[in-house]
């Protein structure tokens, strides 16, 4: 089995809960050490949670239990199947390597783009902190690029369908102004999150000029292969 292999293993036990609490100590102490490790901890911790956030809702089917007695040896092998199936739809259009977080600050990290400056921001929470920061990192963008035609599309999916939600959203008047006043801005509701609150009675309405996708995760995806910068906030 490679190092890569073996890392990513390792990686996806650790955010699954699968590694006893001594293997969880000695990997944190690992990949304090290893900058490449902790590069690809969070490379491979942003594709799960971009996969649960595709998923969310839907029920698992079951799947076997791995046997206690398994040596250490073959779960690992068999968690390296499982990071491998994962990695390649993440790595897949070249996606992965366009993510961005956003600590550091919207501005750091688009400084020095030399083409025309295309973002899409993430939400996925009804935090109105997560609200706030991302109508801030939109504004951020689409003023400090404005006069190099920037487009800005805030997608939100999950719980972050609430900021777009007439009604329900918290920052309801700031967001229609927004879209008044800028116009290379979008905001783009999932689908398919509309289609869950729906089937379990909930009625939603969108606020004006909101624009839908079939599934978030797909909007994203396609839009990071057209050379889109992804934040997810």
């Amino acid at each position: 089995m490679s190092d890569k292999v073996r890392d990513e293993a390792v990686i996806h036990a650790f955010l699954d809960g699968q590694l006893s609490h001594r293997e969880r100590e000695a990997f944190l102490r690992e990949m304090e050490q290893d900058p490449q490790l902790q590069a690809e901890f969070n490379e491979l911790r942003r594709i799960k949670d971009l996969v649960r956030h595709a998923y969310d809702g839907v029920e698992a089917p079951k799947r076997e239990m791995i046997d206690a007695s398994t040596t250490p040896r073959r779960r690992l092998v068999a968690f390296g199947l499982a990071a491998t199936l994962l990695v390649s739809l993440g790595f897949a259009g070249g996606w992965l390597s366009n993510q961005q977080p956003t600590t550091g600050g919207t501005e750091m990290q688009l400084a020095g783009m030399e083409q025309l400056p295309r973002v899409i921001l993430h939400i996925a929470s009804a935090d109105l902190s997560k609200m706030e920061e991302t109508l801030n990192s939109a504004e951020e963008v689409l003023k400090t690029y404005r006069d190099r035609g920037v487009q800005v599309e805030v997608v939100a999916n999950s719980e972050g369908l609430n900021l777009l939600r007439a009604g329900v959203s918290p920052y309801a008047e700031r967001v229609v102004t927004m879209m008044a006043e800028y116009e290379g801005l979008q905001f783009v509701a999932c689908n398919t999150a509309i289609a869950r609150l729906q089937r379990n009675g909930t009625r939603v309405v969108l606020l004006p000029q909101t624009h839908t996708a079939p599934s978030a995760v797909e909007h994203i995806v396609q839009r990071i292969r057209e050379g889109w910068t992804y934040i997810k906030v």
